[in-house]
């Protein structure tokens, strides 16, 4: 199995959070990824950038990335003022997948931000074939791969007949030129017969088998905290680490429970994370923060060097 890559001093990488089928998990795993990368793995900050491809509800961008993602009064992008900068961090919040061709050619700037950073792409739902036409028929594919460029796709899944058959459709499509990372959302499916489909789909296991040096498996924890309490977090524009800090989820308005069930569930998806083969980070490209949560660092740590 290879390593998962995310920046070094020769490329980057490309990061895709996707799931096709809208409530699935995909902008909580993507907040997940995002926290992991900045307290557990610890990249430097200027070497990752984070694009939130949802045009009506860039929820994350905002969240993580609010220096890109400007806000008017009214709560919607400022286009003008994002396209009035030159450089290319400034064209972010202008990124999202069309099939308009006039503006389809934006997201090239996701391989010119990826020759020298880890990229993470928090795509909305239904968007698989005009990605598809980006990578395939737009020449992506052929490029990253004279650059060196490795791009993941984290498809999030709930074990569902519609999601799997997407899932196959990927391996038919890219095969080993993309790595696929399986998220599997135990939150939406919490049984084992729930997998049911998932795990006794001839064809996926063939595609998994064969295609087993770039495909990785994780579990994406039951998060058992109320419904509203996360509605709070993606409307106060809030990390899950704000709200799994008792005293500042207090100031917040959250209950210390609340807070508790976000701190555990972050403590548990980081462990699945830690079972990945991170590819271990040169050290002049690390921040120089000291936020750990529990041990995960000291596993990670381990699990990069194998």
């Amino acid at each position: 199995m290879k390593k998962i890559y995310l920046v070094d001093k020769k490329t980057g990488s490309i990061h895709l959070i996707d799931s096709e089928k809208g409530g699935m998990g995909k902008s909580m795993t993507a907040r997940v990824a995002i926290e992991y990368i900045q307290d557990i793995i610890k990249i430097d900050s200027s070497l990752v950038e984070i694009i939130d491809a949802d045009k009506a509800q860039p929820l994350v961008g905002r969240t993580y990335a609010p220096h890109h993602y400007l806000q008017e009064e009214n709560g919607d992008i400022s286009m003008k003022e994002a396209s009035s900068l030159n450089d290319l961090a400034k064209q972010i919040a202008m990124i999202y997948f069309t099939d308009n061709e006039k503006i389809a050619s934006q997201t090239d700037v996701i391989v010119e931000l990826a020759e020298t950073k880890a990229v993470i792409v928090n795509l909305p739902a239904a968007v698989f074939d005009l990605v598809n036409s980006w990578l395939n028929e737009g020449g992506i594919l052929e490029l990253v791969s004279t650059l060196n460029i490795p791009i993941y796709k984290w498809f999030v899944t709930d074990g569902c007949q519609e999601s799997i058959d997407t899932l196959k459709k990927s391996y038919l499509l890219y095969g080993n030129k993309i790595h696929h990372i399986i998220v599997k959302n135990r939150g939406l499916a919490t049984t084992e017969m729930d997998w049911w489909a998932f795990e006794r789909d001839e064809e996926l296991a063939l595609y998994m088998e064969e295609y087993k040096e770039t495909t990785y498996t994780i579990d994406l924890p039951f998060l058992t905290a109320a419904n509203a309490s996360y509605e709070a977090l993606k409307k106060g524009n809030l990390t899950i680490r704000d709200v799994a800090n008792i005293k500042k989820a207090k100031e917040l308005g959250f209950l210390m429970a609340q807070s508790a069930r976000f701190k555990k569930w972050r403590e548990l998806t980081f462990e699945q994370f830690n079972t990945l083969p991170w590819k271990k980070t040169e050290d002049s490209l690390l921040s120089q923060a000291q936020d750990n949560v529990g041990n995960s660092s000291d596993v990670a740590q381990s699990n990069s060097t194998k």
